[in-house]
């Protein structure tokens, strides 16, 4: 009945784990709605327990977080750490047969992460780290730090988790609320980040864990990254108890998402934005099931076309998996949950992660309860047999696979066209200038811009691409001369590029041209393209300290003002207080009122 039976300590937990094996074989599995898939069981108890965190390397090694300290219940007789566990099927059968624990001895252990160099990085409650295996024995050998948080905030997750890797190879992890604990987290090369009751926050530092910095803040929990084709990020943050429904977010460089938890922890003050409600607050792409645990978009050619650029996120609370459709809203998306695997109250899927054959792997983490149970599967999901059931060729000429429909493919192709010298920097080239496929033009740009190996001709070219996604990608990744990112703000018909280029521009004056364009942004209806322009403003605060709000007549740009003012802070910002709180227009009052409330600015209390 077992593939491999691995020897934990202690009888009891044998025993528990079989027992729990034994009930939940009569259990029906989760089921597809979509006729076309298949979900096969993968692995489970004993030989896989409690599993959180789940990733798949280029060889199709699948790396499990394996929990023995979550909520770890009284006479529980497993590990006392949690473990990483590497799973491979030699057979072809679909099952799990070698099973192998790669690392052990962490706590509170959250999630895992595989680097496009390799690399597997490990998120626990407390630190970040990187792991290598560099004798190929199977076993993590070197531990690299790249951050750590320092806090008396101890509930198990809602620290740190990840993880996303953008096309430079940057780290992209977020942090819970933490229960409004006061905290440090600190990178490797010793930038320190503090705070303290804001809400959870989404960060970023190197491969190495230098350049720590956030990225947005906002969040409840968000606890599962990932990146699309475009280098778009998008997070799952789960809700504030009494603040339905969890979100889908797409997240931009300074946005704010809303929650504040030293406004109540339950999400209900008015101060607190949960869907863009509140004055400078984002809106969610889409409400999700409830406890949002694992998102990827999905990026191959094993299912089927239309789940090409959707992404997929696991449900614990709801025992599904949802498909998220992403249609253009303004400089962001819009989407609507639909649900394409169902189970029982005993699915509990968690992580889910691409395999390099496009299938997808998922953790389950079985029971409702949180507490340890000995418990757990991993499952996974491809296309129903007769579906096209094809694995893409490992050893696929770079050129061809350059035009691959899978992201993995694409990749490493682009990866090896880099180190062919001029001829391969060449046609990457071409690509950029000719293909028809934006996706292709993505992966070739993202490429020569991490070689640094842009020619003026290739820029233009890029910048005036077909697609509006590869024109935005492309605004985001140029070095800061290549364009005059003014006019592409003012002129582009896309709104997303426009939105892009404004994070981009930075008024030197009052009689800037660039100062016209963001306060004209600052009118927009699009919530994004708003949030843009005002980090346009705080790029420069003399210019932005010489703008008098009571000339405004415009209440957004009023608004705007007063949200950028605020953001750079200092006695010169408040100074306008008394011009925003005498506003005519209620929503400017109110951001006004919600300034003086948040900071304790006693001077206007009786205001």
């Amino acid at each position: 009945m077992f593939r491999k039976m691995r020897i934990m300590s202690g009888s009891v937990y044998v025993w528990t784990a079989w027992l729990a094996f034994a009930v939940a074989a009569a259990a029906d599995p989760p089921r597809s709605l979509d006729g076309r898939l298949t979900v096969q069981l993968f692995a489970e108890h004993p030989d896989i327990v409690t599993p959180v965190g789940i990733a798949v390397d280029r060889q199709g090694r699948v790396f499990v977080v394996e929990s023995h300290t979550h909520f770890r219940p009284d006479g529980y007789e497993g590990p006392e750490a949690d473990r990483i566990l590497a799973m491979r099927d030699t057979t072809g059968d679909g099952k799990a047969d070698d099973i192998s624990v790669f690392f052990e001895g962490t706590h509170q252990t959250m999630n895992v992460g595989i680097h496009p160099d390799g690399a597997l990085y490990v998120a626990t409650r407390r630190e970040v780290f990187r792991l290598r295996d560099t004798d190929n024995d199977g076993k993590a050998d070197q531990r690299t730090p790249i951050a750590r948080l320092e806090t008396e905030g101890n509930y198990p997750h809602n620290g740190l988790s990840g993880f996303a890797f953008d096309v430079h190879g940057d780290v992209y992890f977020g942090f819970g609320e933490n229960l409004g604990a006061d905290y440090q987290l600190i990178g490797s090369d010793g930038v320190t980040l503090a705070g303290g009751g804001e809400g959870g926050n989404v960060y970023a530092c190197d491969a190495d864990g230098r350049q720590l910095r956030q990225i947005a803040t906002g969040f409840w929990n968000p606890f599962h990254l990932c990146f699309d084709a475009f280098g778009r990020l998008f997070v799952v943050d789960n809700d504030p108890d009494s603040r339905p429904p969890c979100r889908l977010i797409h997240i931009v460089d300074g946005g704010d998402y809303g929650y504040k938890y030293r406004n109540g922890r339950k999400g209900l003050h008015p101060f607190t934005s949960w869907d863009g409600e509140v004055p400078g607050t984002l809106p969610m792409v889409a409400g999700t099931g409830e406890a949002p645990s694992g998102i990827v978009t999905y990026e191959s050619d094993l299912l089927p076309d239309e789940y090409r650029g959707a992404i997929l996120g696991t449900s614990w609370g709801d025992h599904r998996i949802e498909r998220f459709r992403l249609e253009p809203r303004g400089a962001s998306f819009a989407s609507s949950p639909e649900p394409i695997i169902v189970g029982g109250d005993d699915f509990r899927p968690v992580g889910i992660a691409v395999a390099p054959d496009g299938s997808l792997y998922v953790s389950d983490w079985v029971d409702k309860s949180y507490k340890l149970h000995g418990r757990g599967r991993v499952w996974r999901i491809a296309m129903a047999k007769g579906e096209g059931d094809v694995r893409p060729d490992p050893q696929l000429d770079p050129r061809t696979g350059l035009s691959s429909a899978d992201a993995w493919t694409r990749q490493r192709a682009a990866q090896v066209l880099a180190g062919q010298g001029n001829l391969g920097r060449q046609l990457l080239r071409q690509r950029v200038l000719t293909d028809e496929s934006p996706r292709v033009r993505a992966v070739a740009l993202a490429m020569l811009s991490r070689l640094g190996d842009m020619d003026p001709a290739l820029k233009r070219a890029a910048l005036e691409a077909p697609s509006a996604d590869v024109r935005e990608l492309a605004v985001r990744l140029l070095p800061e001369s290549a364009a005059d990112w003014t006019q592409i703000a003012k002129q582009d018909a896309s709104a997303a590029a426009r939105a892009a280029a404004l994070r981009r521009v930075t008024p030197r004056s009052t009689d800037d041209p660039a100062l016209v364009v963001v306060m004209d942004a600052l009118k927009a209806a699009d919530p994004f393209t708003r949030q843009a322009a005002r980090e346009a403003l705080v790029r420069n605060p003399d210019v932005l300290k010489s703008i008098d709000p009571a000339a405004l007549s415009d209440a957004r740009q009023q608004r705007g003002v007063l949200l950028a003012l605020r953001q750079m802070g200092g006695d010169a910002a408040r100074a306008h207080l008394p011009t925003f709180l005498a506003s005519d227009d209620p929503n400017v009052r109110f951001a006004a009122v919600q300034w003086v409330g948040e900071e304790g600015i006693k001077a206007h209390h009786a205001t």
